[in-house]
């Protein structure tokens, strides 16, 4: 199995970047914080003297511990007094249990239980070895420095996706359902690997560096395994005034946490995977989810016991959310129950499904309300609004022309039946023109049919002055062609 530089059982030595020697917080003290280290034992002078009559050399043999001082005049092997010293001394020095060693992946491949969005379920204690085999390389300073600006440096160095295949390496992809869910399972190593890192940075910072903030100390950590260069300029972007203030708001942020979580080291995808086994037929909502996380018993969702008063406000607040609901006749769904999670807790923000864990995004989880804040959200409604007016145009564009195209239409419409209408009159003036009544419209004026005015004509025949005034039988008539003539 490939290793990203990783010390295993069998070679503790690979890739390992020297580091700075550790500060021993041990060491022994002083002669002066302890008078009988260091103190010679005086000799009678005249005592030990050899067979030439010299005398011999006194010896500096501290006293340790509750030993009896050795008898003045008897010779002592001096290797033998700094032997006992040495062990004494070592037995002061606390030992440490040294750097955790992975062991995932030693036996081989591990077959590990995905869900439909790539997080790891299934079994138990293969789960728990796969996240601190991430937390592992994530904390390795030869593969993933400390001192890197960001997370996108990481990835455009090619240090992230060494990891994965590292990780790729020692998972068992025989399961076909699994290979499907090879990209997904990537997405959420890669978000797994940058939580750890952070995370590992974290604990750094709050033993090695605030303690000793301000003092020359801080740039010096006393984890052996961390490079000293890149912990001096960690340490030398940690006193940036800029990140010392986004440093003081992150805290002010986080002590406004008042939710606990009282699930301990599982993951939010184990407690979904193990619910949905218990409860096959049953959809698991967000209001169950949340009793089942902030609650201190595990065994009945339907009645949670809030952790903490906070906790217990929320509880409250869904309940009568719920009651109302039902007050209003309307069944509680599980639909129902997402949206009185998203009134009571608030949308979803920075592509995050609370309640899902580690690799969760917004399109993983349909129904949730989100929220878009920044430049992103601006532009986003910018564009929206583009697109709204856009569509609007082409709209109004479409009915101006239609309404073009029906005018165009019936103004065709009216041109033929015009014309229809002057057929039907030339042919009447043709019939009409050797009528003895054409000498009466000439004499009322009437010289063809276009200036026919039958009003006019009438008129004219009801003169009685008229000296070619006809009679009302023939006024009559003139009716009659009248009626013929609309009918036309």
């Amino acid at each position: 199995m490939r290793m990203m530089n990783i010390p295993t059982a069998n070679n503790t030595n690979i890739g390992r970047l020297e580091s700075s020697p550790p500060i021993n917080m041990n060491e022994t003290l002083s002669s002066s914080d302890n008078p009988n280290v260091g103190n010679e034992v005086p000799t009678e002078p005249g005592v030990n003297d050899d067979e030439s009559g010299a005398q011999s050399r006194p010896l500096n043999i501290p006293s340790v511990g509750n030993e009896v001082p050795t008898e003045l005049g008897v010779n002592i092997d001096e290797s033998d007094a700094q032997s006992r010293l040495s062990k004494k001394r070592k037995r002061k020095t606390r030992k440490t249990r040294g750097k955790n060693k992975p062991k995932f992946g030693l036996q081989g491949r591990e077959k590990v239980q995905f869900n439909a969005i790539g997080q790891p379920v299934a079994p138990d204690d293969k789960v728990a070895q796969l996240g601190r085999f991430i937390g592992q390389l994530a904390a390795e300073c030869s593969n993933f420095p400390l001192n890197a600006k960001n997370w996108a440096e990481l990835c455009r160095n090619g240090k992230v996706e060494e990891a994965w295949l590292t990780i790729q390496d020692a998972l068992d992809w025989s399961d076909p359902e699994t290979l499907a869910l090879a990209s997904d399972i990537k997405d959420v190593i890669v978000d797994k690997l940058h939580e750890r890192w952070k995370s590992f940075k974290y604990k750094m910072k709050k033993k090695w560096y605030t303690p000793f903030k301000g003092m020359e100390r801080r740039f010096i950590c006393g984890n052996k395994h961390i490079h000293a260069g890149q912990w001096r300029a960690l340490v030398s972007r940690w006193d940036e005034t800029k990140n010392q203030e986004v440093a003081e708001t992150n805290i002010t942020n986080r002590q406004q946490l008042k939710l606990h979580q009282t699930t301990g080291t599982k993951t939010y995808a184990q407690m979904r995977y193990q619910w949905e086994r218990k409860h096959p037929e049953e959809v698991l909502d967000r209001v169950t989810f949340f009793g089942l996380v902030y609650s201190l018993s595990k065994k009945d969702p339907t009645n949670p016991q809030p952790s903490n008063e906070e906790a217990k406000k929320k509880f409250d607040e869904l309940q009568e959310l719920e009651n109302d609901v039902r007050n209003e006749g309307r069944e509680v769904t599980s639909e129902v129950r997402n949206e009185i999670f998203n009134k009571v807790m608030g949308p979803e923000t920075r592509n995050r499904v609370r309640g899902y864990g580690i690799g969760a995004k917004w399109a993983d989880v349909p129904g949730i309300i989100t929220q878009k804040n920044g430049m992103k959200h601006k532009l986003i409604a910018l564009s929206e609004a583009y697109e709204a007016q856009h569509v609007a145009n082409e709209r109004r564009e479409a009915a101006l022309a239609q309404q073009l195209k029906e005018s165009a239409e019936r103004e065709e419409a009216l041109q033929a039946s015009y014309a229809q209408l002057n057929k039907k009159l030339e042919s009447l003036e043709t019939q009409v023109g050797a009528n003895p009544l054409t000498q009466i419209f000439a004499a009322a004026g009437i010289n063809s049919m276009e200036s026919l005015d039958l009003g006019r004509l009438i008129h004219f025949l009801k003169k009685p002055d008229n000296p070619q005034a006809i009679s009302i039988s023939n006024v009559q008539m003139g009716h009659n062609i009248n009626q013929s003539c609309t009918t036309c």
